[in-house]
């Protein structure tokens, strides 16, 4: 369960810093 959580999360985070990226440029 936690590693779900885990793996949730890191998408979440990944999928923010790739938007924050493509906003930046």
């Amino acid at each position: 369960m936690s590693v779900f959580i885990l793996i949730s999360v890191y998408s979440a985070l990944d999928f923010h810093v790739s938007y924050e990226m493509c906003t930046s440029f």
